[in-house]
């Protein structure tokens, strides 16, 4: 059974279906049979430390956030590409492209998540 999330800032609603990554096979698989991600929409691979585009077809905006929530980087990673792990990241949310800017997020700020049943 697929696990979803809402994601917020504060009180304003980021993103409300992001799909929870957390067992080996849903880290594994990630985003690589996506064809296009709809602007609410996305993943949180939780553990995650470190994440790669190879395989995909989209660009994607990629959170990596320590166990408390807080941003501790953020960027667009396109196709094909392979990112070094960074320290303190416990887990990565993967989300449309030009999202992240689009909802003003930067490094510091903390967000949060609700759980969904669909």
């Amino acid at each position: 059974m697929k696990k979803y999330l809402a994601v917020y800032s504060t009180d304003k609603l980021l993103w409300r279906d992001i799909q929870l990554a957390d067992t080996y096979w849903l880290r594994l698989r990630g985003l690589l049979h996506r064809q296009q991600l709809g602007e609410q929409e996305g993943l949180l691979i939780r553990p995650c430390n470190q994440i790669h585009s190879i395989g995909m077809r989209i660009a994607i905006d990629t959170i990596y956030l320590d166990h408390d929530h807080t941003i501790l980087k953020i960027e667009t990673l396109q196709p094909g590409r392979i990112r070094p792990s960074l320290p303190r990241t416990d887990m990565i949310l993967e989300v449309p492209a030009d999202s992240t800017q689009l909802h003003q997020l930067q490094v510091g700020q903390r967000i949060r998540f609700e759980s969904k049943i669909n």
